[in-house]
């Protein structure tokens, strides 16, 4: 994602084009079957070293586009808890470099995909995370 950052979507070749910084940038990477700890086709299991470096190469480009102060949300937990720890450790150490990077933890342990209504409590609570984060 660090590379595709700077692009519209990961299968364009058009490059986002803004002067605006965004109040907030969401992270929700990691959280579907490649972490189960199985290789699935194109989507091998990652090291957690591995995949912790370089969600902070991620974080230092958002920071690097929009500047330390914009506030990052990392979210974890939708559907894979494996990679809560190395997510809760890049936000620890971008923190203490000055970045202004929360977690938002959804651990929940689900059969299958989230539902329409489990999507709902998550984007109530993200959004009123983000309102106490931003002080609104």
């Amino acid at each position: 994602m660090k590379d595709a950052v700077d692009y519209v979507s990961t299968e364009s070749e058009s490059k986002w084009q803004t002067d605006d910084a965004p109040d907030v940038v969401i992270i929700n990477l990691g959280t579907n079957d490649s972490w189960t700890g199985q290789d699935y086709g194109q989507y091998k299991k990652y090291d957690r070293n591995d995949f912790k470096s370089a969600y902070i190469s991620f974080i230092e480009k958002i920071g690097e586009k929009y500047g330390k102060d914009t506030l990052i949300v990392c979210c974890s937990g939708m559907m894979e808890t494996a990679i809560k720890n190395p997510i809760a450790e890049a936000v620890s150490e971008m923190s203490g470099k000055g970045y202004n990077v929360k977690e938002a933890n959804f651990s929940k342990t689900l059969k299958g995909h989230p539902t329409k209504s489990y999507h709902e409590r998550y984007a109530k609570k993200l959004t009123e995370d983000i309102k106490t984060w931003l002080g609104k």
